[in-house]
């Protein structure tokens, strides 16, 4: 599988954040605090999600990534695999089961 592009509508302190990925190898990279781990765990929970069953907000990643202005947390992350381009669109709700998510494929 390779990353395309990640977009972030709404994701901690990531608003309106695009990212093209080149084909070859990708360096994320900045200063402290500027969102490096917050992209790493936006790519982390669109494919896997997350468990919430933790009231701990360092442990709790929607909690932890949750907008402060509490709109949706929601992003897209297009990618290849097998030869085929896909798009795989998320809004977070409460849980993994209250999420929309939604897949494209890009190539057909």
């Amino acid at each position: 599988m390779k990353l395309r592009t990640i977009y972030i509508k709404n994701f901690g302190k990531l608003k309106d954040f695009k990212l093209k990925l080149k084909p070859e190898l990708n360096i994320i990279c900045g200063n402290n605090e500027s969102g490096k781990t917050t992209v790493m765990s936006f790519i982390k929970m669109m494919f896997y999600g997350t468990s919430c069953k933790s009231s701990d907000i360092g442990k709790n990643l929607r909690k932890k990534y949750a907008p402060w202005d509490g709109s949706p947390m929601s992003g897209y992350i297009e990618f290849e695999a097998s030869g085929q381009e896909y798009r795989l669109e998320r809004e977070f709700g409460n849980s993994n089961i209250s999420d929309v998510i939604t897949i494209w494929n890009l190539t057909t």
